[in-house]
Formats: structure tokens, sequence, C-alpha cells
């Protein structure tokens, strides 16, 4: 393996599939089938998930909504992400510019690839070039 851990950062964009809004299933149960064949191949793996699919709390507070409360209610939509990803890789835990600049300060390489094609998270801890490495 060319990585033994990895954060993997999914937005919530990402769990809608090609719904308007909410989580397809299929999307994210294969995403929890790749998670599992990398772990299962020896990786540690943190994920970081966001919930823009259900809420964005920077657009309510555009149209009016009190920003904390935007925010708030941004941060309930990403425990409902975690929570339906959990339910299908047991045992996962819940980038936004915080996580980024922490990647920064710690030299840890960011690869933005694409989750939707089967294997290729597995593929990428591997060492096959997938994806882009975003030099900070």
């Amino acid at each position: 393996m060319k990585y033994k851990r990895i954060l993997l950062k999914l937005s919530g964009e990402a769990l809608m599939g090609n719904k308007q809004f909410g989580i397809d299933t299929e999307r994210i149960s294969q995403y929890a089938q790749d998670i599992k064949d990398v772990q299962a191949a020896g990786v540690e793996i943190a994920i970081v998930i966001g919930g823009g699919n259900i809420f964005r709390g920077l657009q309510a507070s555009e149209s009016g909504m009190d920003r904390v409360q935007g925010d708030y209610m941004g941060m309930l939509a990403t425990v409902i992400n975690s929570m339906a990803l959990q339910s299908y890789d047991r045992d996962l835990k819940v980038m936004d510019m915080t996580a980024f600049t922490l990647c920064e300060e710690n030299k840890l390489p960011i690869i933005v690839f694409d989750m939707n094609k089967k294997g290729n998270l597995l593929n990428l801890v591997q060492g096959e070039k997938i994806g882009t490495l975003v030099t900070i």
C-alpha cells in the first residue's frame, strides 16, 4: 500500500447522486463498500463529510436567517449524512477550510478524485495515479 492512513472528504452533494436533494442510497452504499474494501486492505481511514445535500447555512443566512442558526442546521445535516454512511462499513467516524489548513500545516497530501467510480479509492491507496494532487 502506498498510503497507510487516509482522510477521505466526501461532499454532501456527492451523496445526492442524481437526486435534487437528500441521499441516494445506491451511491452511499457504493461509497461504503469502497471504504470497507480499503479498510480490509489495512488502510486506516478518517472520513469528513459535508451536509450540503440537506442544508446550507451560508445560503440560509444570505436569505435572512440568523447565521448562527443556519450554521447549526448545517451541522445537523452533516450529522445526518454521517449517520447514513455509518449505517452501511460500522465504526465510521464523522474538509472545510480548517481541515485544509491542517493538511497544509502538517504537509499531508490532498488528492481530489472521482469517488463515484467503483474501486477508485482502493486503486488510489495502492498507488495508482488517480485524480489530482493538490499542492499547497
